[in-house]
């Protein structure tokens, strides 16, 4: 229907905004003026809080490459050593714009902190930086800044890091319990053909290294000042004492109270059932012949209970992709664990996977009564843990038949002598 001279409302509305636009009289002022304020505000949040988060993330960023860089450097200012991990510290965070001094920047870099949990050590590594950032726009919107009289505002980044030393890859961990630093809880009497791998060893206390080189062996990490240092191919004394990760694993959940249990046994050969996931003994378990451990995924567990022994005439081993852990427990107190003995062999891998993972002899760490021992010629792949013994190594050690050369001892106290070889 044609249009007969009516004006729509729509029409009207244009009409009104176009007429609006149009005037260039004094009234518009007021209202561009109200419209300043969430204009500019507008530009603070989308300028100025972008800018805070953006140096509070590269200022995080710095801070944690920083504090590796420092840890790496390891040298404190005296040190004679060149350039301090002060030094090493400020040039990493210049590379991520961050210059101490520079643009209301400050970089702190401190050692001996106290390392993330669950490690109990304190020789960590710790870089803060400070950037104070200007603002404007934003105090528009009421937000004063913490410096400067509010024009300023700091943006705080903190990084930790750990030392390249202790070394990760212990392979000997002496605990010393109630030795005095001075004693030495791990000591060497080598010969010519000892060799351990490459690997670190530590003590909680001192340590002592007597023969014709360092055979092998990567770090020697010790608490005390040790009677001789000469152990490692780096020698680091008066550290911190390592923690003893593994007596955790001493649960009445892990380590059942004994129930079911067979009595001494001696098996003369054949398979030895372990499928459902453990078998356990409350006597000495003898090994004559050769006896197959037919074991469960991922391993299963041999108990032997107050103070049994696990007496190795022949070879007790695993079935061809078995894996087991053969663990020594009994009433928790002054009550010393059995352990392996005869001139048989042990041929057989931990678990890697599981509660018990990487652990292939262990001593319950609830029983506290000490007691001394001798290991010698056995083929096991894994953690040989035994934290209130005295452990003494003869004879040449290798891993299981076909297995990763790989196994560790952690003890209380440790003596290798004569011509011992790791993995011949």
């Amino acid at each position: 229907m044609p249009n007969l001279g009516r004006v729509s409302l729509g029409e009207k509305v244009i009409a009104a905004l176009s007429g609006w636009l149009a005037d260039r009289r004094g009234a518009v002022s007021p209202v561009m003026t109200l419209m300043i304020v969430p204009i500019v505000a507008a530009l603070g949040l989308a300028l100025e809080a972008s800018g805070l988060y953006f140096n509070n993330q590269s200022a995080q960023n710095a801070a944690d490459a920083a504090a590796m860089g420092a840890a790496t450097n390891n040298c404190a200012p005296g040190g004679g050593c060149g350039a301090t991990y002060v030094d090493e510290a400020q040039a990493v965070a210049e590379k991520f714009g961050f210059v101490n001094g520079v643009n209301n920047t400050t970089l702190t870099a401190v050692n001996n902190q106290a390392c993330p949990a669950p490690s109990i050590a304190t020789n960590c590594y710790r870089v803060t930086i400070n950037r104070d950032v200007s603002i404007g726009m934003l105090r528009v919107l009421g937000f004063a800044g913490n410096q400067g009289g509010g024009t300023r505002e700091r943006v705080t980044a903190s990084g930790l890091a750990n030392p390249p030393g202790p070394p990760r890859n212990f392979c000997i961990q002496a605990l010393a319990h109630g030795l005095g630093a001075n004693a030495a809880a791990l000591t060497i009497n080598g010969g010519a053909f000892l060799y351990l791998g490459n690997c670190d060893i530590s003590s909680n206390a001192s340590m002592k290294c007597n023969g014709n080189g360092n055979w092998g062996i990567g770090t020697a990490y010790s608490v005390g000042p040790a009677s001789n240092q000469a152990c490692g191919a780096v020698n680091t004394g008066g550290q911190t004492a390592l923690p003893d990760n593994f007596a955790g694993l001493s649960t009445a959940a892990n380590i059942p109270a004994p129930a079911g249990c067979s009595g001494a046994t001696s098996l003369n050969g054949g398979t030895l059932n372990a499928s459902g996931g453990s078998v356990c003994y409350t006597g000495n378990l003898t090994i004559n012949g050769t006896v197959s451990v037919n074991t469960a995924a991922p391993g299963s567990k041999i108990i032997l209970y107050n103070g049994a022994n696990l007496i190795v005439n022949g070879t007790l081993q695993t079935v061809a992709g078995g894996a087991m852990s053969v663990i020594f427990s009994g009433t928790a107190g002054n009550n010393a664990p059995g352990f392996i003995s005869g001139g048989g062999n042990l041929d057989f891998a931990a678990p890697t996977s599981g509660t018990w993972s990487g652990v292939a002899l262990y001593q319950d760490s609830r029983m506290t009564g000490t007691s001394s021992q001798t290991y010698t010629g056995n083929s096991v792949t894994g953690l040989i843990y035994g934290p209130y013994m005295n452990l003494t190594i003869k004879g040449t050690i290798n891993h299981k038949t076909g297995g990763l050369s790989c196994i560790g001892f952690i003890v209380d106290q440790l003596t290798i002598s004569g011509n011992v070889l790791f993995f011949n």
